[in-house]
């Protein structure tokens, strides 16, 4: 099926694309038999480094849950919505990096405030807050020899499940807390786990 573009009161809903879908517009050479399958795998292929592993964490989240969305959006005030309407925000840390390491890395994550994009008036609106109602924090928790560390083995990942009404009174406006200061919030989750925590953490007066 040839790539369309499908517009909403003049903004672009991202539509999944197939990874046989090919490149247009070249009569011949390496980029007449290439697909969008290529282009994933050069350029989302390191998901240990942080970017990618990001939007790894965000993936196995949304497929955990269910999330009914069928593709990613990197534009809006929180990553994902749970079928029951639960607002996640996703973020990820690693002990082990893609560069030299002398040691493992001590694990952060980003807590920062933000303000809300509006995609239908290109503006940010409204004021600087946490937008989701629980965050979870995904771990790649492997420590041992580089060569086992692998990112698709979820038993390598641990994840942490915290109301953001928790973070807001407990760190206001910090940018960021610790792996420490999520465990003294959170147990450590496994996948197949934290999905119902998620559902508890939102319910919880």
């Amino acid at each position: 099926m040839a790539y369309k573009i499908l517009i909403v009161n003049d903004v672009v809903q991202t539509q999944p694309l197939a990874a046989s879908e090919r490149f247009v517009g070249v009569a011949g050479g390496p980029l007449a038999s290439s697909t969008v399958g290529d282009y994933w795998q050069w350029g989302s292929s390191d998901i240990v480094g942080n970017t990618e592993r990001g939007a790894l964490a965000e993936f196995i989240v949304a497929k955990a849950i269910g999330c009914p969305a069928q593709t990613r959006n990197d534009w809006t005030a929180y990553d994902l919505v749970s079928p029951s309407g639960i607002k996640v925000e996703v973020k990820s840390s690693a002990y082990l990096q893609s560069w030299h390491q002398k040691r493992p890395s001590r694990p952060r994550f980003s807590i920062r405030k933000s303000l809300e994009w509006a995609p239908k008036t290109n503006e940010y609106v409204g004021q600087s807050r946490r937008h989701s109602d629980v965050y979870v924090f995904c771990l790649l928790s492997f420590r041992g020899d580089k060569h086992f560390l692998n990112p698709l083995d979820l038993t390598q990942w641990e994840f942490y499940v915290v109301r953001t009404a928790d973070i807001d009174e407990l760190f206001g406006d910090r940018q960021g807390i610790s792996l420490r200061e999520v465990q003294q919030l959170s147990q450590p989750y496994a996948v197949q786990e934290f999905p119902n925590a998620i559902e508890s953490a939102a319910t919880t007066p």
